[in-house]
């Protein structure tokens, strides 16, 4: 099980901790609007995005977010994204809580 995440097509952003990116997706999601991997930064508290989707592809955060969906193992707090991972400058702000 790998942290992965998607942004459905209704601008849900949902994590867990998955082998496939499809399986983030429920029976009633329209489709998604890419992907990519998550890792908690604890000395900052935030969540760092990066990577892509193999089912998917990259992330298209140009929708918007509209709501987060955090698994169980996570606890609610900002979201920021890596565009040039492993590079975390610049962090692009996703959610705050």
């Amino acid at each position: 099980m790998y942290p992965k995440f998607i942004i459905t097509t209704d601008g849900v952003l949902r994590f867990g901790r998955v082998h496939l990116h499809r399986n983030l997706l429920y029976a009633d999601d329209l489709g998604c609007n890419g992907g990519g991997f998550w890792e908690v930064d604890p000395n900052r508290s935030i969540i760092i995005l990066h990577g892509r989707s193999a089912d998917f592809g990259g992330p298209d955060f140009g929708s918007g977010v509209r709501c987060v969906e955090w698994g169980r193992e996570l606890m609610p707090m900002p979201v920021f994204y890596a565009p040039n991972y492993p590079n975390l400058d610049p962090l692009e702000i996703v959610w705050v809580v």
